[in-house]
């Protein structure tokens, strides 16, 4: 049955992946690329750092679906800025924190100047299927940050586990406080 699930998941993301192709095939070259998940999905802001902004993100996906999506969306785009904001659908399936970090390294070494987006903690009063570990969520921010470190990335600091409107998406205000990190890494020293 888990075998099914997963398939019909691979199956809705390919089409979804299919879709973001499809859209990042009118979008001009150079500019900034946002992945990630729903959280991602839902900023709705058109530019970041001075570069129009195209926003790539599937709800849903984790770097398991990324690895296959983001090298081809980097090659249609060469975008001259990618966010990285994955993570929290891979500690809600439980990954493996190396397999983890392996994948993360290879969407992150498709572009040169990169955003890395950490997850947030989760509101565990308010979720109510398949918790996610503070300890994991911890654990990828970590590697997050020394991956960062390494390459002179910037990182946009996580946020308050309140701003959510079901322990993980965000709520409005959750939204727009994302949308300033976000902003304010463009200036932030790497």
């Amino acid at each position: 049955m888990r075998f099914l699930i997963f398939l019909l998941l691979l199956a809705g993301c390919s089409s979804e992946g299919g879709r973001v192709m499809a859209e990042a095939r009118s979008f001009p070259d150079g500019q900034a690329l946002l992945i990630g998940d729903s959280i991602a999905a839902a900023h709705d802001e058109a530019s970041l750092c001075g570069l129009r902004l195209f926003n790539g993100a599937i709800g849903g996906t984790g770097l398991r679906e990324w690895t296959g999506i983001a090298p081809d969306l980097v090659a249609e785009l060469s975008p001259s800025l990618l966010v990285v904001s994955l993570g929290i659908v891979d500690a809600r399936r439980n990954a493996d924190p190396e397999a983890w970090e392996r994948d993360y390294r290879r969407v992150v070494g498709l572009a040169e100047n990169v955003v890395l987006v950490s997850l947030s903690p989760v509101d565990h009063m308010r979720i109510t299927e398949r918790p996610v570990s503070d300890r994991t969520i911890a654990e990828l921010n970590r590697r997050i940050v020394e991956i960062a470190a390494e390459r002179g990335a910037r990182v946009v600091p996580p946020l308050s586990r309140a701003m959510t409107t079901d322990g993980i998406h965000l709520s409005p205000e959750g939204q727009a406080q994302w949308a300033r990190n976000l902003e304010a890494s463009c200036s932030a020293p790497i």
